[in-house]
């Protein structure tokens, strides 16, 4: 029996708005129902403000808080179609701990699903969703956005550790890199679901998250596969970035001394800023006059002698 029901809105708050119900055994956890319900909203926030994602058919997804785990299964919740489930609620967990179980489900729900893993579970959305949520909904705080105090669960400092500890190590992955391989991809084990990790969490800081929802929207499964894997999306960032004729890239606020920076560029003529002094390490690279000539798409590290917090290049695309 779930005696407590709490119902989420997104404004303006009516029939057509309703994303969450969320239901507790004992009217004693309605505060924890609570907490799960606005932590819910602020996840559905950030979502929908990067990725311009909704639920399917802008319905609610119905959270179970269980007292236990009836699947008897080492894991802290589940989700199947709309259903959430969190599990063995009166165990101990920490603050930061609620915050990424509940974000890891609702990777499950809303995020593309790339699989094909052996380790630690065959989906990677989960595991996406926990870093990719906690990132945005920290920088929110950080700029103010949305304030410290509405968080439920945990305080900046857990955010802050959180990104020390889980996402900043995986962006400089990428960052400081020496060269990029895409054998990195197609590992299938818990190394190779960071991977995939690392490069979505590269592609939306250092080339924002309008690059990283096109990325998955040219994502789609190799001829011999109906499912999705890691590869398939590094093809589908590759269209993404095929033509454009203007990339702004976000430096990363990763605790190094950054001075280089590994980059996808895509092939053409490209106008750099005359504030930024490049040194290109690739002698296939050209640079001269501000202008960066790269003759076939692909990963290049950059030295920079200064370094703006963001820069936006400019190609001139060939008249058709």
């Amino acid at each position: 029996m779930y005696h407590v029901e709490l119902l989420g809105y997104v404004a303006p708050s009516e029939d057509s708005s309703l994303r969450f119900r969320i239901y507790a055994p004992e009217r004693s956890d309605a505060e924890l129902a609570e907490k799960v319900g606005l932590f819910y909203l602020l996840l559905y926030h950030e979502i929908h403000k990067h990725l311009h994602l909704d639920h399917p058919a802008q319905q609610p997804i119905s959270v179970w808080l269980s007292p236990t785990n009836y699947t008897n299964a080492d894991v802290g919740g589940e989700q199947f179609r709309d259903q959430i489930y969190i599990y063995n609620i009166y165990a101990k967990r920490s603050s930061i701990e609620w915050c990424r179980e509940l974000a890891h489900e609702y990777g499950h729900y809303i995020l593309p699903g790339v699989t094909g893993y052996t380790a630690p579970e065959p989906w990677a959305n989960g595991v996406l969703g926990e870093r990719l949520f906690l990132y945005w909904l920290s920088h929110d705080v950080t700029d103010g956005t949305i304030p410290a105090s509405s968080l439920p669960f945990c305080t900046p400092a857990d955010l802050e550790a959180y990104l020390n500890l889980q996402i900043f190590p995986l962006i400089s992955r990428i960052a400081l890199a020496q060269r990029f391989s895409s054998s990195w991809l197609s590992r299938q084990d818990a190394v190779g679901m960071d991977n995939y990790t690392a490069i979505c969490l590269y592609i939306d800081d250092i080339y924002g998250s309008h690059t990283l929802l096109e990325a998955m929207a040219f994502t789609e499964p190799s001829s011999n596969s109906p499912l999705v894997t890691a590869p398939d999306f590094l093809n589908g960032f590759y269209k993404a970035m095929q033509n454009l004729s203007s990339i702004t890239l976000s430096i990363p606020l990763i605790p190094h001394p950054l001075h280089r920076l590994l980059l996808y560029l895509p092939s053409g003529l490209w106008h750099i800023p005359s504030n930024i002094a490049w040194q290109v390490v690739n002698d296939k690279l050209v640079i001269k006059n501000h202008t960066l000539f790269v003759p076939q798409s692909g990963w290049y590290a950059i030295h920079f002698t200064t370094l703006p917090s963001l820069i936006t290049l400019t190609r001139t695309l060939p008249s058709r």
